[in-house]
C-alpha cells in the first residue's frame, strides 16, 4: 500500500493521456468515506496549460509550488487515483472548494430526477 494522502495533497501519479511511465501532478479532492480508503482517491489533474476554464492554483499552493511555472487545475478532468507515486505538495482549502465548484459546471445534476428501480419511481 502507498503512503496515505488528504484532501489537498498535491502528488505524483500516472497519467491517464500518455502512454508509458509518464507521471503528472494530481490534487486529491476526496480521500475518507471512499471504499478503498488510504488506496485510492478523488483527484483533479494539475497542468501548465492555461486554458479558459482551468483554475490557477498561483498563491493556493502550501507547499511544492514551482516558481518558474504557474500551475492550474482542470476541474473537468477528475479520475478515482489509485496508483499513488510520491508527494509533491499541498494546496490550500480554497483551491479545493474553487476546484469542487467548478467541476460542477462539468457534472451536472438536476436538482430532482425520476429513477425507476424494480417497478418503483423514486426521486432523487
Amino acid at each position: 500500500m502507498s503512503e496515505t494522502f488528504k484532501k489537498g495533497d498535491v502528488v505524483w501519479a500516472p497519467d491517464p493521456f500518455r502512454e508509458g511511465q509518464n507521471p503528472r501532478l494530481w490534487l486529491v479532492l476526496s480521500a475518507e468515506g471512499l471504499p478503498y480508503q488510504g488506496e485510492e482517491y478523488i483527484c483533479a489533474v494539475l497542468t501548465t496549460s492555461d486554458l479558459p476554464a482551468n483554475d490557477r492554483v498561483g498563491e493556493n499552493w502550501e507547499t511544492g509550488r514551482n516558481p518558474d511555472k504557474e500551475s492550474y487545475c482542470s476541474p473537468w478532468v477528475i479520475d478515482r487515483i489509485f496508483l499513488l507515486l510520491t508527494p509533491a505538495g499541498t494546496a490550500r482549502s480554497k483551491q479545493i472548494v474553487n476546484t469542487l465548484q467548478n467541476s460542477r459546471s462539468w457534472l451536472p445534476v438536476p436538482a430532482k430526477t425520476e429513477v425507476h428501480c424494480n417497478g418503483s419511481l423514486l426521486y432523487v
